[in-house]
């Protein structure tokens, strides 16, 4: 089994069958993945790194960092590179049973791409950079198009964004006592791009 991009949901996946778990859309294993300015015009640039946050998912990274970019919402997921050329994610580094083999956690649908133990793991990006080189390289991460954005909920320390392509994401934020406390948040979901969607209750 490999993960592989979800072209309908921007989403790295483990395929259920030939369909994607988070939207239902068959995945065509075939298809070459976006170019990278195709990615890079979806994507936009990152904006503003909103909070670290907690994903609760099967099988692949839980932890990483929400951020805004100027066409949506990136979760990057924390990943650690391993020098016998394995990935581990944030949470499992004190954990070798959580380790995945680089090779079989991360095969693009293309299989174009070959890593050496001397690369390093691409990190999380810099506000106003371009993203589609690292989106290809992160797996683990996702991407929530703007427009496919329906509502934000705030419920305690939890998020969630509905939308409408894929099942409703619920992201675990640190507790107002925990440094990264999501402050900027509603003033970024209050920028005018955003004001289409219901708002942030």
């Amino acid at each position: 089994m490999r993960v592989v991009l979800c072209h309908h949901c921007w989403t790295w996946v483990f395929p259920q069958g030939t369909h994607c778990p988070e939207c239902k859309h068959a995945i065509a294993l075939d298809t070459p993945d976006p170019t990278i300015d195709e990615l890079s015009q979806r994507l936009g640039t990152a904006t503003m790194r909103l909070s670290p946050v907690g994903w609760d998912r099967p099988k692949l990274p839980s932890r990483g960092e929400l951020w805004g970019t100027t066409t949506g919402l990136l979760y990057w997921p924390l990943l650690t590179p391993q020098p016998n050329g394995s990935i581990v994610s944030a949470e499992a580094s004190s954990r070798s049973s959580m380790s995945w083999s680089l090779f079989s956690l991360w095969c693009r649908a293309d299989g174009a791409h070959e890593m050496t133990g001397s690369e390093e793991w691409m990190p999380l990006p810099d506000a106003g950079q371009s993203l589609g080189q690292s989106f290809l390289e992160a797996p683990g991460a996702a991407f929530i198009p703007r427009e496919n954005v329906v509502k934000i909920t705030c419920r305690g320390r939890y998020w969630t964004i509905h939308r409408t392509i894929g099942r409703a994401l619920r992201f675990g934020v640190p507790s107002p006592s925990s440094q990264g406390t999501p402050t900027g948040w509603r003033s970024f979901f209050q920028q005018d791009a955003w004001r289409n969607i219901s708002a942030v209750t």
